[in-house]
């Protein structure tokens, strides 16, 4: 073939994607974000990017794993010692009535 041939349509993407790949670079040699945070955060945003900031360190993901870890513990014991006394009562409600059905049984 001779003559002028047509460009090839990825030619245009090729040279776009080494300059995409360039500025990526210059970006991480300069430390740049690769997007501008919002001027007025959510409350939301604001805690993930602080527990994405300090997640990663070792020490600080050890103590929130245990906080919650603690904070779920001590829930379950009081969700289980609410249940454990509306247990208690309607059990020796039903006792009294059980030994005496004419008693009036108690409730609180």
């Amino acid at each position: 073939m001779t003559g002028l041939q047509a460009p090839s349509p990825m030619a245009g993407h090729v040279a776009t994607a080494a300059t995409v790949a360039e500025n990526v670079w210059r970006r991480i040699e300069k430390g740049e974000p690769a997007a501008q945070p919002a001027s007025n955060p959510t409350l939301w945003a604001v805690v993930k990017n602080l527990l994405a900031l300090t997640l990663p360190r070792p020490a600080f993901a050890i103590s929130y794993v245990s906080v919650l870890l603690i904070a779920g513990l001590l829930a379950g014991y009081w969700h289980a010692r609410l249940e454990t006394m509306s247990w208690d009562r309607a059990l020796a409600s039903r006792y009294v009535q059980a030994v005496d059905p004419f008693q009036q049984s108690f409730r609180n």
